[in-house]
């Protein structure tokens, strides 16, 4: 069963905070193609410069 959205939600808030932005820009994106819509997930890529 693949994670929830918030659960890759925060994975990629925990990965940001430690410096792995590749990471979390990827997990953003992850939900973003399953919910383009999804504003946690706009926020997020949009905090990573």
């Amino acid at each position: 069963m693949p994670p929830s959205v918030a659960q890759t939600l925060s994975h990629a808030g925990r990965a940001a905070k430690a410096g792995d932005l590749a990471a979390a820009e990827a997990l953003f994106r992850q939900v973003l193609e399953r919910y383009p819509g999804n504003r946690k997930a706009r926020a997020g890529l949009k905090a990573l410069g």
